[in-house]
């Protein structure tokens, strides 16, 4: 059995939450070019009501380091470090840990538009779904746009 070991953890009420709406989260086992973005993008969001919670899941010393100090600096980050590579598992493991009823799934080489939490929190207040999908934005290395991926609207074409 894999222990789940916490690292920066805060409670909720220290960021002004006792129960967020949204739980944000992500894995992460080793570098690659877009990580630090990735994790900055989402914690500049306009919406910034939400907790964070990153696995880093068999990373390296060094990572675990960095993301300490990261989750040192703003109490919504809370993160666990386990010895188990499988993105599934860790994935699991965070939705366990997380408080908040929704999650938002963010991978560590994508980043966040500035206002998908408050386009997220607005949709969900305006109609409650269990579900809730997003396009894709695509880019390359300089930041530009390339295309787009749109997903199924309407229930039955899903």
């Amino acid at each position: 059995m894999t222990k789940l070991t916490s690292g920066q953890s805060t409670s909720t009420e220290e960021h002004g939450a006792q129960h967020p709406a949204l739980s944000v989260i992500l894995c992460i086992n080793r570098p690659n070019p877009w990580w630090q973005a990735a994790l900055s993008s989402v914690l500049t969001q306009d919406d910034p009501d939400f907790e964070f919670l990153i696995a880093a899941n068999a990373c390296t010393d060094e990572l675990w380091s960095t993301l300490q100090a990261l989750a040192t600096s703003d109490a919504r980050v809370r993160l666990f470090r386990t010895s188990i590579g499988q993105l599934s598992f860790n994935l699991n493991a965070l939705a366990d840990q997380a408080n908040g009823d929704y999650l938002v799934r963010m991978d560590a080489d994508d980043i966040a538009a500035p206002h998908r939490i408050s386009t997220l929190r607005k949709r969900l207040a305006e109609s409650p779904v269990d579900i809730l999908g997003s396009a894709v934005t695509l880019i390359d290395e300089g930041d530009q746009i390339i295309g787009r991926m749109d997903f199924p609207l309407a229930h039955a074409d899903i």
